[in-house]
């Protein structure tokens, strides 16, 4: 309601200018009609870009995930390599979790692919829930 009343408005109010006839010049009008058109080019995008359709919705969201796969993929082949600076028995736990993060970024690739976003909470829950136990062992404050 608040959106069609203020379309309403802003194109009352630019729909019913008074014509200014001392100073009429087309370079003028050119001036305001490019100005003009800028604002209408503005107020689309603020308004229809909330409104995408389902498969620009779900585009974003397989970019989303892949961009996160491919970022907890290169976490955990960095983790992978900090394994020789741990103890024999938290370098067992910390590569477990470095294997565990890994499958996570794999099933987020999968779950994109296939476009099963139904599934994409439950995903984040599982990374989520991976790096605060690897977080807790070695007692990572976040």
């Amino acid at each position: 309601m608040r959106v069609f009343l203020a379309l309403f408005l802003l194109f009352g109010l630019f729909g019913c200018s008074f014509k200014d006839s001392s100073k009429s010049t087309p370079v003028r009008h050119m001036i305001k009609s490019e100005k003009l058109h800028i604002l209408m080019r503005e107020l689309d995008m603020v308004i229809y870009e909330r409104q995408k359709s389902e498969i620009d919705r779900d585009a974003m969201r397989k970019r989303y995930l892949l961009t996160l796969s491919d970022t907890l993929k290169n976490l955990s082949g960095e983790l992978d390599k900090l394994v020789d600076e741990k103890s024999q028995e938290d370098q067992a736990v910390y590569k477990k979790h470095a294997l565990l993060l890994k499958a996570n970024a794999n099933d987020l690739e999968d779950l994109a692919q296939k476009y099963q976003f139904e599934l994409l909470s439950q995903r984040l829950d599982e990374v989520k829930q991976t790096c605060k136990s690897c977080h807790q062992h070695f007692g990572v404050k976040r």
